[in-house]
């Protein structure tokens, strides 16, 4: 049963396969566990759980989130879908643990012109912020980075690195992040090649400096956030018709990003069923007011029935070592 679940969803992962009927809708939330057959469960790896919901809606412009911006203060959540979306709400809790959500609502991502983004060129897949006066939002198939000074103002483009037009149409830059002296950071999804790799880019004053991302055995890198101690953490996601869906976070430090370096990141924690694990492609952390980093990610259901748009909250804990 596992197996024919994961075939029909894999076929539709980065792909609309299911529209939708209504133009809006009603939201609905329900919690989620991490792992249903032990309750008990309450780490994966580093990552110490602290609540995680399930999102419905009946508005046909939901699903599909593929970026995530949780505000310091952990009250607003920003996310974008890859049919040219935004989402946002405002995020619940109840002691301590994420329990819902309140006023959710979409909108259209909007181009230079103040239009809405249509088809190919309303594939949003990452936000990143810095100096809270914009969000980047990065798209692919036709690759670029939008900078909004609000979800309803229209798109002003950033220049990036002329090699980002050589990638595949599916496999753009789905990482991105600001480092905390404001450089912004812009990793690669897939490689043309078979090389275990990824190509990724660092901001400078006259430009790029470009270096390559090690992944592993399929996963591929579908998120960054910037950690409050300046760490860059990603969210790596892999699936095959065979083994499912997996994801792993790792974590890099920021000064192993320069020119023309090869990186590999250590892994924190890998998720794989029967913990609770969906196409995960956005990831955002904070500092909470008792000093804890908190982890929040979210999945991209492809507008697909047999998958499920998460949200989830960990904390990270320190090394065991």
């Amino acid at each position: 049963m596992r197996l024919v679940f994961f075939i029909l969803a894999c076929t539709c992962l980065n792909t609309a396969c299911v529209p939708r009927a209504a133009i809006s809708g009603e939201y609905t939330t329900r919690p989620v566990q991490l792992d249903v057959n032990n309750m008990d469960l309450d780490r994966v790896g580093r990552l110490e759980w602290r609540g995680g919901v399930e999102i419905t809606s009946t508005d046909s412009r939901f699903g599909g989130l593929s970026g995530l911006r949780i505000d310091p203060d952990g009250r607003r959540l920003t996310a974008v879908s890859d049919r040219g979306s935004w989402f946002q709400a405002t995020v619940l809790y109840r002691n301590g643990r994420l329990s819902g959500l309140k006023d959710p609502q979409s909108s259209e991502l909007r181009n230079g012109a103040g239009r809405p983004v249509k088809d190919k060129n309303g594939d949003a897949e990452s936000i990143a912020t810095h100096d809270g006066t914009s969000i980047l939002v990065s798209f692919e198939r036709r690759h670029r980075v939008g900078r909004y000074t609000s979800p309803a103002s229209p798109a002003s483009p950033v220049t990036i690195p002329s090699e980002i037009q050589n990638l595949s149409n599916n496999g753009g830059v789905e990482a991105m992040t600001h480092l905390c002296n404001g450089q912004l950071l812009l990793v690669a999804e897939k490689n043309k090649t078979r090389d275990p790799h990824v190509q990724g880019w660092l901001q400078k004053n006259t430009g790029w400096d470009s270096f390559t991302y090690n992944t592993l055995a399929g996963y591929r890198p579908t998120g960054a956030t910037t950690l409050p101690d300046c760490r860059i953490m990603f969210i790596e996601r892999s699936y095959s018709l065979i083994a499912g869906v997996s994801a792993r976070v790792t974590i890099v430090d920021a000064a192993a990003f320069r020119a023309g370096a090869s990186i590999t990141p250590r892994e924190i924690a890998r998720f794989d069923f029967p913990v609770v694990v969906d196409n995960f492609e956005g990831i955002s952390a904070r500092r909470s007011k008792s000093g804890e980093t908190l982890v929040y990610i979210v999945s991209d259901d492809n507008f697909n029935p047999l998958q499920r748009t998460l949200l989830l909250m960990f904390a990270l804990s320190p090394p065991s070592d």
